[in-house]
């Protein structure tokens, strides 16, 4: 930038960068200096399936909304501002749910989903975008629908997606927390940011297979609170 500026004062340069009453001419570079374009062939050519050439890493990124899908789907907010308002003129009150078990297939490719913390960073931001746009219309919303499901079947059986089952000492865990991380994040940015001037109230769904303990006996009953803790203890 220093050089920039300096040709720019010796040569008469404006505000905007060009250079005034000045011809720049081959014989201003030296006899060596090569002059050239360049191209790349991901950034030209095409033919992502042709030819024999198979996909790449950026054939994958590049076709993200800005590679991390932290930019905003305008068409996204119009297709859900279209459905809450609809609801709305039919006497409807919209309770509107973050999160059911959709996660985008590129943060579970990319990062590892639910297992990798910085999920809740892309929850919260995602949170917040929904908070903004619909926030004047939707009073009742709710983060994370039934976690318990895509922690255990999701992340220890295997059945749900993302179908993993390789570690179920570990997986299923890391999973339930960050999730439990990622609603706490979204709560705090409502209740902060938004509470006041919407007025509307946020929560978790959670679902469970109730438990009862078959006898007085304190092993029973131990195990019947243990069981309640693992379906809503979150």
């Amino acid at each position: 930038m220093a050089k920039e500026e300096e040709f720019l004062r010796e040569n008469g340069g404006n505000g905007n960068g060009a250079v005034k009453g000045r011809q720049v001419s081959r014989s201003d570079f030296p006899s060596d200096f090569v002059f050239g374009v360049a191209t790349s062939a991901y950034q030209i050519e095409g033919a992502c399936n042709e030819g024999g050439r198979g996909p790449s890493i950026w054939d994958a990124f590049s076709h993200t909304e800005d590679g991390l899908g932290t930019k905003v789907n305008d068409e996204g907010i119009t297709f859900y501002n279209n459905v809450i308002n609809a609801l709305l003129e039919k006497g409807i009150k919209p309770f509107v749910t973050l999160y059911h078990w959709d996660l985008p297939l590129h943060l579970d490719e990319s990062m590892g989903g639910w297992l990798n913390k910085k999920i809740i960073e892309y929850f919260a931001l995602y949170a917040d975008t929904c908070f903004a746009n619909f926030g004047d219309r939707v009073k009742n919303w709710i983060t994370i629908n039934e976690p318990l499901q895509t922690s255990v079947n999701g992340y220890d059986m295997g059945i749900f997606a993302p179908g993993r089952s390789e570690n179920s000492l570990v997986e299923p865990y890391l999973a339930a927390h960050h999730q439990i991380l990622a609603h706490a994040a979204a709560v705090s940015i409502y209740r902060s940011k938004y509470k006041d001037i919407q007025g509307g109230q946020i929560g978790l769904v959670v679902d469970c297979e109730w438990a009862e303990a078959n006898s007085d006996k304190i092993e029973d009953k131990s195990a019947a609170a243990r069981r309640l803790d693992f379906q809503i203890g979150w």
